[in-house]
């Protein structure tokens, strides 16, 4: 039979039920299927076209291994009906030569008077069809085909009604059809999910991804309703099962509809599974993905930061306010850095928590190359903070220096003159001078050599030279000072003593006269 001349069982539903062919399920002791052509009811008349239409479709019916196995047929020839007869036999000689080997014998039921005609008739039909022909009356066939394989149409002991049978395939035919269809697309499903890798590689946008394989299981089980077919196939065992009992061929085809089943349980497990594993697979390339797109871009502001740092110059700077202004733009880049360092963190601890086994050792890798630009700018940011504080340092006492400095030439030279006549006045002087040298900043010169030496450049080294010339200077205007105060307070003093001596003289003559 070719598959153009398939038919379901609904295309041929009219001429199935006038019951002039039927292939019960029944079997012999060999184990093959009866095709049986009983007496047709009382005004069916059918054509060749009929028996062919409706045999090619029973014989479709079986399991292949079944088939495989030959064909028995029975044709009842009781009535007589010469033409009937004949177009039956026309056609077991068309399947014979269509499928050969397919029909192993052939029983023409007949009576005892009427054996000769009927094989008479079908010898004539079929000169050299090559196949076992036997003439049984019903009760010789009984011995070679038991009973209880025999339907009660040919004397057997098994009720077979032919509505149940149309009714058992039309419910049947449209479930496996959809269990297939079902069953292709479930398949079809597979693919893509099989296929997660390319599918990921092949897009930019993986949480997009990522978000669909979340989806696609849940979403796809409930569009194909394979629940309901699920259930509907049970339904149909169930309603079967004590009716295929003495059919073998519906126990097969019930076998088919549970093996139809379990197939589509085991692809919506494997479907669901897969789109469990693509929802991973997706989720950790998503986390990889979004690992390296923030570690190249908290590289790239590392290296941003660690420029803007490096171009804070830490030379010729003359004045404290400078080197403050220089200050502050290193303390709002190192409150960028904190931030930095945290959003740093954040990221090294996604990358190592990557499940993708195939990326850990790339993510492994940036993490190691952020650990260490993190590392070397924290580094050169300290470096740099405390270069500006030792310049901080240096030209803070340079400015206390040259303060102390000017308002003591200032001082010195606004002192009044008339003050140094007296002795008190010349005391206080001397007070004043002794109270501004203990407040000069610097106790020699050790500390400022000490700055100079640790900031090293060409400016620190000339204003120290510069501060030490002007305290050469000072020291000497002070020295000069403290001199011309000494002679000032001496001369007061002799002035004082040659007074009351004067005075003394003065009272001794008094005293004698």
């Amino acid at each position: 039979m070719n598959k153009s001349e398939f038919r379901r069982v609904y295309d041929i539903l009219d001429v199935l039920l006038y019951n002039f062919a039927i292939l019960p399920g029944l079997r012999d002791k060999e184990d093959r299927d009866l095709l049986i052509f009983p007496v047709p009811n009382k005004g069916v008349s059918p054509t060749y076209d009929d028996i062919s239409t409706v045999c090619n479709y029973l014989i479709s019916v079986p399991k292949k291994n079944v088939l495989n196995r030959g064909i028995v047929v029975l044709v009842d020839t009781t009535d007589a009906d010469s033409e009937r007869l004949t177009d039956i036999f026309v056609f077991l000689r068309q399947l014979q030569a269509t499928i050969p080997g397919c029909i192993v014998v052939i029983h023409l039921i007949t009576t005892h008077n009427y054996k000769k005609e009927a094989l008479l008739q079908f010898k004539n039909v079929n000169p050299n069809l090559g196949i076992e022909v036997l003439c049984s009356t019903v009760e010789e066939l009984l011995h070679i085909i038991p009973a209880s394989s025999l339907p009660t149409s040919v004397g057997g002991h098994v009720s077979y009604d032919n509505d149940t049978w149309i009714k058992f395939r039309c419910n049947v035919e449209p479930f496996l059809s959809d269990c297939k269809s079902m069953g292709k697309r479930l398949e079809d499903l597979v693919r893509p999910l099989l296929d997660v890798e390319s599918v990921l590689a092949e897009t930019c946008d993986v949480e997009l991804v990522a978000e669909k394989y979340t989806n696609l299981a849940a979403q796809t089980m409930k569009n194909l309703h394979i629940q309901s077919l699920l259930s509907e196939g049970n339904i149909l065992i169930e309603r079967y099962t004590v009716t295929a009992a003495d059919y073998p061929d519906m126990q097969d085809t019930l076998s088919s509809i549970s093996d139809a089943l379990s197939h589509l349980a085991s692809l919506q497990d494997k479907v669901h599974n897969l789109a469990e594993k693509g929802q991973d697979k997706a989720k950790s390339m998503a986390a990889y993905t979004k690992f390296k797109r923030n570690s190249e871009h908290l590289s790239k502001e590392l290296r941003q930061l660690r420029s803007q740092i490096s171009d804070i110059t830490d030379v010729g700077l003359y004045d404290v306010s400078t080197v403050q202004s220089r200050q502050a733009m290193l303390q709002k880049h190192r409150l960028t850095l904190q931030n930095l360092e945290s959003s740093v963190n954040r990221c090294i601890e996604e990358g190592l928590s990557i499940e993708d086994i195939s990326r850990l050792q790339e993510a492994e890798n940036d993490v190691k190359m952020l650990q260490a630009d993190l590392k070397t700018l924290k580094s050169e940011e300290k470096h740099k903070r405390g270069k500006l504080e030792e310049i901080f340092e240096f030209h803070k006492l340079v400015e206390e220096c040259m303060s102390w400095f000017f308002s003591g030439i200032q001082r010195f030279t606004a002192q009044p003159v008339q003050r140094c006549n007296t002795l008190e006045g010349i005391c206080e002087l001397e007070v004043e001078l002794d109270k501004h040298l203990t407040r000069c900043p610097i106790d020699g010169y050790g500390t400022l050599d000490t700055l100079g030496t640790t900031i090293g450049t060409k400016a620190v080294i000339s204003r120290i030279k510069m501060i030490k010339t002007k305290f050469s200077l000072f020291e000497k205007i002070v020295t000069e000072r403290q001199e011309y105060l000494r002679r000032l307070k001496k001369g007061v003093l002799d002035e004082q003593r040659k007074s009351m001596g004067a005075d003394n003289s003065t009272l001794t003559g008094l005293s004698v006269a």
